[in-house]
């Protein structure tokens, strides 16, 4: 094995039958290619595939015609005798990997890649013709290497042929290769915060059992957001994320490969639906098929309300009550009910109606602002202020204040650092109000089953329409404590309050921690690593300061020393929104060998990543690693020059810096300290006490 790796290349040759077809083989550490033939001639007048064979080793991969998140297609180009053509690739169905959050569409083991070939009739019976492809491809594992070979193939021309012995193997690929099947009906409409692909299969066929994966071919589809899939009969409905590369203009057609174990026909051989469509209007699928009740989950279907779009609406509105983004702040209404299960029954009612206030007011709003939006021109859908940082920044921030509120940390008193933290906390028909502002301001994020439905409709309702819409979600949502206000007799059997009360309180305060960590989750996709970091700093900052209120800024307390502790909070909530706005800046600087020459002349510590953007480690290591405040404040502190070499196209000067360093592949990082002549490799995949560890041999 050791000599083998001594020759990269290794070229053998292959006999495949009785007439002549001589291929040749390529082998690297990790692929081995081949061009190779399903028949062992070339029938003149015919058209006649050949394949691209790929053998990948254990636990390489190469990519498919879209990569995903990373990696690289492969590709080839064709020299081949005069009267043959080459048509386009043909991609089998691929693997779906998830290397640490990194969504690729790739080939494990073996794969292959047909190719049509179009010989002219003019061609002559018993001459032998020589195929030519020139191929790249990007193999990967935890590193990511490039790949190319020059594969040859020599044919024989007749007349007559028989199968080589590839022949099943590519018949069999054909079979499992994207279809267009007869008696299939599909179509695809643009929701403006999702696509909906609708799969209507022929008669006596069942798609309910089906284990289906949509393969985004365009790149329009997010493949880490969440997919919804919808089957009843023979009807499949697809509701599809979209992703950051969708573009505004020029979206013609919709282009994917829905994928099933099951197959998509009575036997079974055909796996893969292709999908190839122009963007339909709201119209349904299937002349004597009743689809209505299914295709009106995904996208409107009308633009007039009906009685069953608000009876949906109400429905949805009534479980937004369940869900995780709004039930911390339900809960804090059901202490209130609690503390009130002594009190008169008016105010029992009057606390009730006031909170269902709130709610319907806030969606009126909301439903303002959408339909303000929409006669601009712009889309706009349900959670659109949550499209906005700042916005999820600031009541991530007021529910960290709720909950820390809750945790007993510091107590509404006369004054507290947010507006809307005493807004919502305190007690009074104000409190009960803004709770319910509060609430719906929490439940935007939320779809929740049926109401996706309702919301889909507001797409194409008139004013009224979508007015009428929000509004039933809104008394769904609020219906709970209407109920509980018009029948008071039901407070009877909350508990009584106690000693009880400042334990479930302060359990309460779980929930709202667990909302914050969403919220979080939510900025983590729209701000960049380092800001993301300093919202983090942030918050402990906006912790500081519920501490120093609650600490000293109570009513024992000194008039001195409560003024002297509000004003503290004051400071560092304004520090703290100083740091939560403060936008990261990209502190590396490109690579160059003159780059390097300088810096190291001048005696300067340097840090340079070999990176690419189709290479999942070097994401995974920028993420957790490199943009780590632990390991910037080294690199700081130490006064590291950071160069990146990006490698995501190809660059002849980084391959020969790779090559110089005895490496093919990236990720590659690598230290020069000043003083030392030979550099420091680091592995693949990095830690910090790695990189850290590595800078602290510089004196």
């Amino acid at each position: 094995m050791k000599q083998f790796s001594i020759f990269p290349l290794v070229l053998l040759f292959c006999v495949a039958g009785v007439q002549t077809a001589i291929c040749q083989i390529v082998r690297t550490d990790q692929v081995s290619a081949e061009l190779v033939s399903e028949n062992k001639t070339l029938i003149p007048g015919k058209t006649n595939t050949v394949a691209i064979r790929l053998e990948m080793a254990d636990h390489w991969h190469t990519y498919w015609e879209n990569p995903g998140d990373s990696g690289l297609p492969t590709t080839v180009d064709w020299k081949l005798p005069e009267g043959i053509t080459a048509g386009p690739l043909q991609w089998p169905i691929p693997q779906w990997i998830n290397y640490f959050d990194m969504i690729s569409f790739a080939y494990e083991k073996e794969v292959f890649l047909l190719v049509d070939l179009e010989v002219s009739e003019d061609l002559n019976s018993g001459d032998t013709v020589n195929l030519s492809a020139s191929v790249d491809w990007l193999a990967c594992k935890e590193a990511c290497i490039p790949g190319s070979a020059d594969l040859k193939l020599s044919l024989q021309l007749s007349k007559e042929t028989e199968r080589s012995r590839y022949g099943s193997a590519i018949s069999s690929t054909r079979e499992a290769l994207p279809q267009q099947l007869d008696g299939w009906e599909m179509k695809v409409v643009d929701n403006g915060e999702s696509f909906a692909l609708s799969v209507l299969a022929p008669e006596g066929f069942d798609l309910e059992t089906h284990d289906t994966t949509y393969f985004t071919l365009d790149g329009w589809v997010s493949n880490a957001g969440p997919r919804t899939f919808l089957a009843e009969g023979r009807l499949l409905t697809l509701i599809l994320p979209k992703s950051e590369y969708e573009p505004d203009e020029g979206k013609d057609r919709f282009k994917g490969v829905l994928a099933s174990k099951s197959g998509w026909d009575s036997d079974g051989v055909y796996k893969a639906l292709k999908i190839d469509l122009p963007f339909s209007e709201n119209d349904e699928l299937g002349s004597n098929y009743d689809t209505a009740s299914i295709v009106s989950t995904t996208q409107p279907i009308s633009s007039k309300i009906t009685f069953s779009i608000l009876l949906i609406a109400f429905g949805g509105g009534l479980i937004l009550n369940l869900m995780p983004c709004v039930f911390p702040i339900i809960g804090i209404k059901i202490f209130g009910f609690a503390n009130l299960a002594g009190e008169d029954r008016r105010q029992i009612t009057i606390y009730g109606i006031v909170f269902s206030l709130g709610i319907l007011i806030s969606f009126f709003v909301l439903a303002s602002i959408l339909i303000f939006i929409r006669s601009t021109g712009e889309s706009a859908g349900w959670g659109f202020q949550m499209q906005e940082p700042l916005f999820v920044l600031a009541i991530a921030a007021l529910f960290l204040l709720l909950a820390l509120n809750m945790s007993g940390v510091f107590v509404v008193g006369e004054r507290v650092m947010s507006t809307g933290s005493s807004l919502a906390s305190r007690s009074g028909l104000s409190g009960t109000f803004f709770s319910g502002v509060l609430a719906t301001l929490a439940a935007t994020p939320c779809s929740a089953p049926l109401l996706g439905v309702a919301l889909g409709a507001t797409l194409t309702l008139s004013t009224m329409g979508t007015l009428s819409v929000f509004t039933m979600i809104a008394l769904g949502m609020s219906a709970p404590y209407l109920l509980l206000s018009a029948a008071p007799n039901l407070v009877r059997y909350l508990p009584k309050p106690g000693a009880w009360m400042e334990s479930f309180k302060q359990f309460l305060a779980f929930p709202l921690y667990a909302t914050v960590g969403y919220l979080l989750w939510v900025l983590s996709g729209q701000v960049d690593d380092e800001q993301f970091l300093n919202i983090f700093f942030a918050f402990t900052l906006i912790s500081m300061a519920a501490w120093v209120y609650g600490r000293w800024g109570i009513v024992s307390q000194k008039d001195k020393i409560r003024t002297r502790a509000k004003f503290a909070a004051l400071i560092i909530i304004i520090s703290a929104g100083a740091l939560g706005t403060r936008k990261g800046d990209e502190s590396w600087q490109p690579w160059s060998p003159e780059k390097v020459a300088q810096l190291r002349s001048n005696n300067k510590p340097i840090y340079i990543d070999f990176t690419a953007r189709w290479c999942a480690t070097c994401q995974i290591n920028k993420r957790n690693v490199l943009s780590s405040q632990q390991v910037l404040d080294v690199f700081k502190k130490k006064g590291v020059v950071t160069l990146k070499a990006d490698w995501t196209n190809k660059n002849p000067l980084i391959a020969d810096a790779l090559a110089k360093y005895g490496k093919s592949a990236v990720p590659l990082n690598v230290i020069y300290l000043p003083g030392k002549e030979e550099p420091i490799l680091l592995s693949e995949i990095l830690t910090n006490s790695m990189v850290i560890n590595a800078l602290e041999e510089m004196k």
